[in-house]
């Protein structure tokens, strides 16, 4: 576990994916609420649910491209780079009246950016393989999902209080996504920091 704390890569990445997490949930609860201000309520929700599914069945195709891919740590910049800029105008897009035209755009948004991250993440397993030596490979892995799910609560318990006194008409809330999924703007520094250590990784 010592070797693990003292491993700045490993750290970083690690903040980056609980940081990640917190903008996810905080994103979630935010469109939920934002739905609620429209008139065909169902129709809205039917279309959050396919732009949160379909990139998870491409999956498997995005996988294979992604090992494909050279040059990996700068398409994940670069993939990173793009979500932040999509994510802005998403924020952007919650300063209007709400409307069900800004929730098929957010939904668009939503649905690129996740394929995007699909993506991001088949480039970054193996090289994720080169930031820890083979024997703290098992150990890291538990101590991720452990402090990973525990803090997952966490967050999706104070964004539950946090509805609770953020009223859906107030500046607040319509900003919350730029709090929300752009908390990868915080993953986009830390994965920054990574690619000027690029020396730790190969190229390939």
């Amino acid at each position: 576990m010592k070797k693990l704390i003292h491993n700045k890569l490993f750290l970083s990445s690690f903040v980056a994916y609980l940081i990640s997490n917190f903008g996810d949930t905080l994103y979630y609860l935010a469109l939920m609420n934002y739905v609620l201000l429209l008139p065909d309520t169902k129709f809205a929700l039917g279309m959050i649910t396919a732009s949160e599914t379909l990139p998870i069945l491409a999956g498997l195709f995005i996988g294979i491209w992604a090992d494909k891919t050279k040059n990996k740590l700068d398409t994940i910049l670069a993939t990173l780079v793009a979500r932040v800029g999509l994510y802005a105008l998403v924020g952007l897009l919650m300063g209007f009246t709400p409307a069900l035209w800004i929730v098929a755009v957010v939904c668009l948004i939503n649905f690129l950016s996740d394929l995007a991250g699909q993506y991001e993440n088949g480039l970054y397993m193996p090289l994720s393989l080169w930031v820890l030596e083979a024997e703290d490979r098992e150990t890291a892995m538990a101590f991720k999902n452990t402090v990973g799910g525990i803090l997952m609560i966490v967050f999706r318990s104070s964004g539950d209080s946090n509805r609770l006194y953020v009223l859906p008409e107030s500046c607040l809330f319509k900003r919350w996504d730029l709090l929300g999924k752009p908390c990868d703007y915080g993953r986009f520094a830390f994965s920054f920091c990574q690619v000027v250590e690029r020396k730790s990784y190969p190229r390939g």
